[in-house]
């Protein structure tokens, strides 16, 4: 499953997003300074984030969470279908990962 996180609660995602800390939009959204979204595997003990930002989207933590890596891929679609994305009339994504190991999983991510 896939949980937006309120505002309140995003500086749970901090230690899962510590390999991408030189990314600063990703903590300004973290802190909750910069517009963007945050969704998670768990809102209490979140091992995956998926951070949507002005600037990119940064997706970080287990990549071997079936259930999430599924609903994330719904997530993507719906929101690029729907138009309903951080930035007004986006058409493409520039997303960074860590680990690695999410590479193998973007067919899944993106199928088309």
């Amino acid at each position: 499953m896939i949980y937006e996180l309120k505002k309140e609660d995003y500086e749970k995602v901090r230690p899962i997003c510590q390999k991408l800390d030189y990314h600063l939009t990703m903590l300004a959204v973290i802190d909750g300074t910069s517009p963007g979204r945050i969704y998670v595997d768990d809102v209490h003990t979140p091992h995956t984030a998926f951070i949507c930002s002005v600037e990119g989207y940064y997706l970080a933590g287990d990549s071997e969470n079936a259930d999430f890596n599924q609903a994330l891929s719904d997530l993507i679609h719906d929101t690029g279908e729907s138009g309903k994305t951080v930035r007004a009339g986006e058409d493409a994504m520039n997303l960074d990962v860590f680990p690695q190991t999410w590479e193998r999983h973007m067919s899944t991510l993106f199928p088309e």
